[in-house]
């Protein structure tokens, strides 16, 4: 699966991606015991951290950012996606 696909796409919106969508997507995969999707989401949220190691909350759809910052209720989406993931999966890359 390619980072592209890794967005959670709002059509509305010019087919921008938010932290948000990312986190309830991780919550989603790892609850599911979906870690290739879960692995996916994280990425695309890595490649987009600020300064502060969080996602900036909203990428344009060329992969630009739109909305620099942190939004707090995908930042702790993300949080409980990488407990949840780390249990399930125990990659190394989430129990850090």
């Amino acid at each position: 699966m390619g980072q592209s696909k890794c967005c959670v796409r709002r059509p509305t919106n010019s087919d921008d991606c938010v932290s948000e969508g990312i986190g309830y997507g991780m919550l989603m995969a790892a609850y599911l015991s979906d870690e290739t999707t879960f692995q996916c989401l994280w990425s695309f949220a890595t490649s987009f951290f600020d300064a502060n190691g969080l996602m900036n909350w909203q990428i344009g759809s060329s992969g630009n950012i739109v909305g620099s910052g942190a939004a707090l209720d995908a930042d702790e989406d993300m949080a409980m996606a990488l407990l949840i993931a780390c249990e399930a999966f125990g990659a190394d890359n989430l129990c850090e």
